[in-house]
């Protein structure tokens, strides 16, 4: 197939029907469709239904666990708890490092809160040099004038 005959099945054939010769909707065919993003009515109902699951499939995870099957836990846990969470830390130097001594951050959150804190410092030394450059700029700027 050459370049011409790909487009020629890319062109609309009936321009009543807004469709190529493939059969698909060509660009600004005009016949409607759902918005982007919108739902259909299966999702809607699907989504219904699972939340009148609730209960029974709250009741169905305290059997499993009664029954020592901690997969069923961790399966739904891992699905439906956030993966993060809020925490609180002392703004003191070692409250980090004091955290995880106490228990209070896992090992990955003190990584996490650590690398945040670097950041933030590394941040502020370049606002504290831009500070000083102004500062040299308008000393040398002063003494061209003056001198």
């Amino acid at each position: 197939m050459t370049g011409t005959d790909t487009n020629a099945l890319c062109e609309p054939t009936n321009s009543a029907s807004g469709r190529d010769a493939r059969g698909r909707l060509v660009k600004g065919h005009g016949l409607g469709g759902r918005p982007k993003g919108a739902k259909s009515r299966f999702n809607a109902e699907v989504l219904e239904r699972l939340g009148g699951l609730t209960s029974k499939a709250m009741a169905t995870l305290e059997r499993k666990l009664d029954e020592g099957d901690l997969k069923a836990a961790t399966f739904v846990l891992a699905r439906f708890l956030p993966s993060e969470r809020v925490i609180d830390v002392s703004a003191e130097p070692n409250g980090i490092a004091d955290a995880m001594a106490d228990g209070g951050l896992t090992p990955t959150e003190t990584n996490r809160l650590s690398q945040a804190v670097k950041t933030l410092k590394e941040a502020a030394g370049v606002d504290e040099m831009r500070a000083r450059l102004d500062e040299i700029e308008a000393l040398l700027l002063r003494q061209g004038r003056g001198g």
